[in-house]
């Protein structure tokens, strides 16, 4: 471990803890991000600034607290305020500070609503306001790791000393494939949370890498490519993947691959969840989806189990040893059952699961002589059963 990087790092965990108690009454969220995140004890130096994103649910109201230009941006739409400043260590933070100092401070101002935009991963882009410029040339790299340059869009605004700068959240490379921007870059880099007032942030940020592992599986699959979760790595995509940690790299080869299985987990429970709503296939009776409705019964009672990827079979299992053996239980037991069983028993499912299971047999009211379309559908499957067992 460097020592030097070890010593940098400390200083600036302790002004973010300082900057942090200083504000944290007034914001939703502070979340730190740079070198400090992605490269804490190896990668920082003394020149390093300390780059953390504050959200707000009104950034209006920080306005005047980092600028005299307070007036224009009342009437503005930003989605951010972004300020650069020097801070004394060992004395309290005044926000309005100019003096040099040991430590750049970067402050990047959002509003809760563009950090909700930013972790939806769509195309498009963010508004900001920045007192100085900063001609920056970025690059990320698309899901097949070519590389793509981006450069913030800075106009001057008529009678301010800042500019109004345009940043992607995500854009579409020359060979029309997706791109992670830099705002999303920056939070998929190993970004730690400081402050999450309500738990907002921490789910907001889930959300962004759902979301993100869901592009890249729609990617793969566009181009006809195998996904294999053990696999994939956001990592190498982001723009200061040479500097991170390694436990940073390790840490975001993690998440990428446990949220690649979430959403493949997700679009089962889905495909599941829309195939109980609609008119199953039936074959003598018996529903061609007497799995799926299984694993829903147990999803309904509000006991949804977590399943785990794997690699050795290529399939999903129960991640709970209970669960996993009475799976393979009812497997070895269906593999032994005569296929006479296994029908009756697909067919006790679905008509537990299409709510018949007390109408079954019944030719209609005893004392009306009226007969419901239950009933109507029960005799249709006793006549089925009839079938099955003469």
């Amino acid at each position: 471990m460097n020592s030097e990087a070890k010593i940098e790092t400390k200083k600036r965990l302790e002004l973010v803890e300082d900057f942090s108690k200083e504000i944290k009454d007034n914001v939703l969220g502070i979340i730190l991000v740079g070198s400090t995140a992605y490269a804490p004890n190896e990668g920082v130096r003394k020149d390093s600034d300390i780059d953390i994103i504050v959200v707000y649910e009104d950034i209006k109201k920080c306005a005047a607290d980092y600028f005299d230009e307070d007036e224009y941006l009342q009437q503005g739409t930003y989605d951010g305020y972004l300020v650069k400043r020097h801070e004394n260590l060992g004395h309290k933070i005044d926000l309005k500070s100019k003096n040099s100092a040991d430590i750049n401070l970067s402050i990047h101002n959002i509003n809760f609503s563009a950090l909700q935009k930013i972790s939806q991963g769509n195309c498009g882009t963010l508004a900001y306001y920045r007192q100085s410029q900063k001609g920056t040339t970025y690059y990320s790299k698309d899901f097949d790791g070519n590389k793509e340059p981006f450069k913030p869009e800075c106009i001057s605004v008529l009678g301010q000393i800042g500019e109004r700068r345009i940043d992607s959240i995500a854009f579409q490379s020359s060979k029309g494939n997706y791109v992670i921007g830099n705002d999303m870059d920056k939070l998929l880099s190993g970004a730690q949370i400081i402050y999450d007032k309500t738990g907002q942030i921490k789910n907001v940020l889930e959300n962004l890498w759902l979301n993100v592992t869901k592009k890249l599986i729609e990617h793969r699959r566009k181009n006809n490519q195998t996904i294999n979760p053990y696999n994939e790595d956001i990592a190498p995509l982001l723009f200061r993947y040479d500097r991170f940690s390694d436990e940073v790299k390790q840490n975001i080869k993690q998440k990428t691959m446990d949220f690649i299985i979430k959403n493949i987990e997700l679009e089962k429970e889905n495909k599941s969840v829309r195939s109980l709503g609609k008119d199953e296939n039936i074959e003598d009776g018996i529903s061609t989806n007497a799995v799926d409705l299984e694993n829903l019964e147990i999803k309904f009672e509000g006991k949804a189990p977590v399943r785990r990827y794997d690699e050795r079979t290529g399939c999903f299992e129960y991640k709970d040893e209970q669960l996993r053996d009475k799976a393979r239980q009812r497997k070895e037991q269906s593999s032994c059952d005569d296929i006479l069983q296994q029908r009756l028993r697909g067919l006790k499912k679905h008509l537990g699961c299409a709510g018949l299971g007390e109408h079954i047999g019944k030719t209609g009211n005893s004392s009306t002589g009226e007969v419901s379309e239950q009933d109507k559908t029960s005799l249709r499957y006793k006549h089925n059963i009839q079938r099955l067992i003469s």
